[in-house]
C-alpha cells in the first residue's frame, strides 16, 4: 500500500510541475501586471471624463452669470431704466396712477431722488417732476418704469 501511495503522490507532483512549467503558470505576476495596466487605463480615462465634465459645467456657469447679470434689476437700472415708486411703496406703473403734488421716489442705477409728480401737456407728455422733494418712504422694489 505505501509503494501504491508513494505512486500516486510522485504522479501527482510530477503533474504539479507540468503545469507550473506552462508559460501562463511559470511566472504569476503578469497577473497583476495587467490588472495594474487596467486600472492605469481606467484611472487615466475617468479623469478625462472628469475633466471634460468639469470644463462643460464651467461654461454653462459662465453663461448663466452672464444671463443673471443681464436679468437683475441693478443691470436694468444701469442700462438706464429706473423704478419710481409712490409713498406706499408700490411701482408707479402708469402716470395716471400719480396725480398731480404725489410724492415720488424715483431709483436709478447709483442713488435715487425725490419727485413730485406735477400736471402734463397732454395725454401722452411726460409729467414734470420736482428734484428737490424728499425721496417717498418705503420698501425698495424692483420694476420697470413702463
Amino acid at each position: 500500500m505505501s509503494t501504491r501511495l508513494t505512486g500516486i503522490l510522485a504522479a501527482e507532483v510530477d503533474r504539479i510541475g507540468q503545469l507550473r512549467s506552462r508559460p501562463v503558470l511559470s511566472s504569476t505576476a503578469w497577473i497583476v501586471d495587467s490588472r495594474a495596466e487596467d486600472l492605469t487605463r481606467y484611472v487615466a480615462r475617468g479623469t478625462e471624463l472628469v475633466e471634460r465634465v468639469v470644463e462643460a459645467s464651467a461654461s454653462v456657469i459662465v453663461e448663466l452669470r452672464s444671463r443673471l447679470r443681464t436679468l437683475s434689476p441693478q443691470g436694468t437700472l444701469d442700462r438706464g431704466y429706473a423704478i419710481v415708486q409712490v409713498p406706499d411703496g408700490h411701482v408707479l406703473r402708469a402716470a395716471d396712477d400719480a396725480p398731480d403734488g404725489t410724492r415720488l421716489r424715483i431709483t436709478l442705477g447709483t442713488g435715487t431722488l425725490a419727485a413730485t409728480a406735477g400736471p402734463t401737456a397732454g395725454p401722452t407728455a411726460e409729467r414734470a417732476v420736482d428734484p428737490t422733494a424728499d425721496p417717498a418712504p418705503g420698501p425698495k422694489t424692483t420694476g420697470r418704469n413702463q
